[in-house]
This record gives structure tokens, sequence and C-alpha cells, in this order.
């Protein structure tokens, strides 16, 4: 239990960073007060989100259970071409008795039943995540100086500057990964499109 609220806070914290990135150059570069500027960029990411959202949401759900319907027919084609070679028959044979191919509809039935309760608690790690990204965006100094009392008084202002630093890092680290994706999601769903390939907005 412990691991997964490490990981949530991280993310929170990364989220905050990404957050605090356009905030700070905002703040910098038109001389407007912190608190405006994080506001300013959380009403404009709340708008892109829902934005996006409409735009492709329709299309990427309808898509996705296509998918989703799809993946016996995949599956079967699968084994069929694997069962054209005696390794492919081999490993055919294995998944088999392993279950992965076999079950029935209770198994789909359970399998089902246990991906509502995991979007539940998608959600709610979701939530989780933003609400803490928002208050540690809009107070990070009060975060680090909590963090701070963990640590040695001798050595708080050497942590204190190790912190900043990796939130520097990070900072650059995220907005270069957030390009990056944007570019690659663009170039992939635009050369699958070309291509007439199916679902190419879900892939």
């Amino acid at each position: 239990y412990a691991i997964n609220v490490v990981l949530l806070a991280l993310v929170g914290v990364l989220l905050a960073i990404l957050l605090r990135a356009p905030a700070d150059w905002l703040t910098e570069r038109t001389g407007m007060r912190e608190g405006w500027s994080l506001a300013l960029v959380g009403v404009v990411a709340l708008a892109l989100v829902i934005i996006l959202g409409a735009l492709f949401g329709r299309g990427v759900a309808s898509q996705s259970l296509q998918l989703v319907d799809r993946i016996p027919q995949i599956v079967q084609t699968i084994k069929e071409q694997l069962g054209e070679s005696e390794l492919g028959a081999q490993v055919v044979s294995l998944f088999e008795a392993s279950g992965a191919f076999t079950g029935g509809e209770a198994q789909f039935l359970s399998r089902g039943l246990g991906l509502i309760g995991s979007t539940f608690g998608a959600i709610a790690n979701i939530l989780i995540v933003v609400f803490f990204a928002a208050f540690m965006a809009a107070q990070p100094r009060l975060y680090i100086d909590g963090v701070l009392f963990l640590v040695a008084r001798k050595r708080r202002a050497r942590v204190r500057e190790v912190l900043y630093e990796i939130g520097h890092v990070l900072r650059r680290w995220l907005v270069g990964q957030s390009a990056l994706a944007v570019v690659v999601a663009l170039i992939t769903g635009i050369g699958l499109a070309l291509l007439g390939a199916p679902f190419a907005v879900a892939l």
C-alpha cells in the first residue's frame, strides 16, 4: 500500500512542476502575480482537456470499443498463424494450458467486473493526483519546508538547494517529454490515418 501512495505523490509532484513551468514563465514575462498566472494556466489546461475530449473523446471511445470487440478475432488469427509451424503450435498449446486463450463467459465476466473496479480506482487516483498537484503548485515552499523538517537542521540548507535543483531539472525534462509526446502522437496518428489503418485514433 505504501508504494501506491509514494507513486501517487510522485505523479502529483511531476504534474505540479508541469503546471508551474508556464505559470512561472508568465510571472517573469508579464509581472503577473503567481496566484493569477497559476490560475490562468489551470483554466487553459482544463479548457484544452475539455476541447480535446469533445473533439476526439467519442472517436477514441468508439474505436477502443471496436478494438476490444476485435480482440477474440485477432487472437484466433494469431493462433492460426502460429499453428502453421511446429514451434508455433507448441507456443499455442502452452498458452492454452495456462488458460490465456480459454476461460468462457465466467472468466470474461470476472475480468469485466475487475475492469470496472480498476476504472473507479483509476478515477479516484486521478482526482487525488490533480488535487495534490494543485495544492503543491500553489504553495511549493510549504511542502518543501515540510520535507526539510525530516532532515537534520545543519543539513537543511544543502537539502533545500538540492531539492530546488531537482525541480529545475525535472521541469526541463517534463517540458521536453511533453513536446515529444505531442509530436509523436501527431506523426503516428497522421501516418496511420494516411495508411488507412483501422482504429488509428485509438492507437
